[in-house]
Formats: C-alpha cells, sequence, structure tokens
C-alpha cells in the first residue's frame, strides 16, 4: 500500500465512530490484522455481535472491516441494534459474507428468524462459513437473487462485494443464478420487522418482486443504500423513492450519536423507508434504547 494512501487509512481509522473508545488500539489491531489476512494470506476472525466473522484475505470485502469493527456501517448498523427485539423476523438480501445477518441473528434470539439470501456461489459459501462456525441455529440462507420475477440472471464473479447482475456477458466472467420474487422466498404469512437490501442497483427489480408484501406494510422499515448505481439499470433514485411512497413508505436517515430519526433531509447512502403507520412504533423501540 502507498504510503499516502496508508496515511489516509490511517485517518480514517481514527475518525471512523465505531473506534472511539480506543482510537489507538484500533490503529495497532489493524495494522496486525492487516499484516496477517492481506500481506501473509491467511484468514482471520474478528469479533462480531458476540460470534466470530471470518475474513477471506482474497477478497477484497475483508478490508473494511480490518481497518474498522463488525460495526463498520455505524449509523444504519446502530439503529438495527436498537429498533431489532427478541422473536422478530429479519430479511437480508445481499447477505454478502453475513454480517448483518450475524447483527440480526445476536437480537432476534431462537425464536426470532433470519432469512439470508446471496446470489453469488463463491460469497454464498464465506456466508455459510460464517453461520456454521458460530454454530447459528436462526439464520436461513439461500442462494438466489431477490427481482421482479422466476427467472436465471447473470451475475459477476469477479467483482468481490460490488457483484451485480449483467445483461451483456460477452465481456467478463460470470455465473448464473436462479432468480426469485421475495414473495415466494419468504414466508407470505410471517410478520417481518425489517429487511435490509443490498442489491448493487437492482433494487427496484427487488421491490416490484416484493409488492405483495409491500401491500401489507410487511416489513414496516427497509433499508436501502442510495446510489449511482441504480444507473446500470437506467432508473434513478428519485423511481426508489417514488415507488416505496406510493405504498405509504417514508425516506429517513439515522444519527446513532442521537437516536435520532430525521425525515426531512435530503437522504443518500444508508437510508430507512419507514411505513408512515409505523412511525410511532419504530419510534417507541428506539426509545426504549435511550
Amino acid at each position: 500500500m502507498p504510503i499516502r494512501c496508508y496515511i489516509q487509512q490511517v485517518k480514517n481509522i481514527w475518525r471512523h465512530p465505531s473506534n472511539y473508545e480506543n482510537r489507538f488500539g484500533a490503529i495497532i489491531r489493524s495494522a496486525r490484522q492487516y499484516y496477517t489476512c492481506l500481506i501473509r494470506g491467511q484468514e482471520i476472525s474478528i469479533p462480531a455481535f458476540g460470534y466470530d466473522l471470518f475474513l477471506d484475505p482474497n477478497a477484497k470485502f475483508s478490508r473494511s472491516y480490518i481497518y474498522y469493527t463488525a460495526l463498520k456501517d455505524y449509523h444504519p448498523m446502530s439503529f438495527i441494534q436498537r429498533y431489532l427485539k427478541e422473536n422478530d423476523f429479519f430479511i437480508d438480501a445481499g447477505a454478502n459474507i453475513g454480517v448483518y445477518s450475524l447483527l440480526a441473528s445476536s437480537l432476534v434470539g431462537l425464536e426470532g428468524c433470519v432469512y439470508s439470501f446471496e446470489p453469488v456461489p463463491t460469497t454464498f459459501h464465506r456466508l455459510q462459513k460464517n453461520i456454521a462456525q458460530n454454530r447459528i441455529k436462526n439464520i436461513k440462507s439461500f442462494q438466489v437473487a431477490l427481482g421482479e420475477k422466476t427467472e436465471q440472471l447473470q451475475f459477476t464473479v469477479d467483482e468481490d462485494e460490488t457483484n451485480h447482475v449483467v445483461s451483456d456477458k460477452s465481456q467478463r466472467l460470470t455465473v448464473s443464478v436462479p432468480s426469485m420474487p421475495l414473495s415466494e422466498a419468504v414466508p407470505m404469512d410471517a410478520s417481518w420487522a425489517m429487511a435490509k437490501v443490498d442489491l448493487e442497483g437492482y433494487e427496484l427489480f427487488f421491490l416490484r418482486g416484493a409488492r405483495n408484501l409491500l401491500e401489507k406494510l410487511n416489513p414496516p422499515v427497509l433499508l436501502l443504500e442510495i446510489n449511482n448505481s441504480f444507473s446500470r439499470y437506467g432508473y434513478l433514485a428519485n423511481d426508489i423513492y417514488s415507488f416505496l411512497e406510493n405504498f405509504g413508505y417514508q425516506a429517513a436517515t439515522y444519527n446513532a450519536n442521537l437516536n435520532q430519526l430525521s425525515f426531512d433531509e435530503a437522504t443518500w447512502n444508508d437510508v430507512l423507508f419507514i411505513s408512515k403507520a409505523h412511525r410511532g412504533f419504530v419510534q417507541q423501540r428506539l426509545d426504549t434504547f435511550s
């Protein structure tokens, strides 16, 4: 790593909220983990919500968690920690190696359940390893994509955490993966507390396939990553907002330091969509944390 990049990374580690309590220790820990995993090429595990999160040295995705902690996405993950309760049901669409699944699993208890969906075979294998090594019983994992209809989709396989659906496979490595609507992939009669959706731009197709659940405001809370990746599929972030507004959802951001939702700011990156009919319910859950 060039010295300039290393210096910038040290600054990022220092500033990251999950490292506030022990900044110097975080820098030392990160250097050790970087050396073991990325220089020596050995698998490591880091503490993650009462579990061990296993990081593959060949995966770029590992770097974020080496540098920070399992609470890398500080604000949305803090929201989940304060919102989810025992016996809840949680959907992890685009689970990757299972960080959010482990987080949800640690909160919903043995009577709750996490449905984790990861389409790319190599990544799904890492997800299953994190579940199996921790002997987790309340996560159900599926190697399937979630989209608008039942079909086969082509996914890139050489872009690590940003693997995504492609229509033209002639110039890249791809794998064919089965896809289905969410309404066919999960029990319709279950009461879902929340869904986290990170599909590298394919979110609108996921939402269309979840229409039967969204009509019932089930789940009342969705967490979506809003960025420029939508453009590869020919739509805009505003299409997401409009689609969910039609079902009665309102966009919000969450400030973990204040334990506060904001519904009146421009939103980008990790955006919560909360059913207007359930705003009081969501706020009540957050208030019990204070």
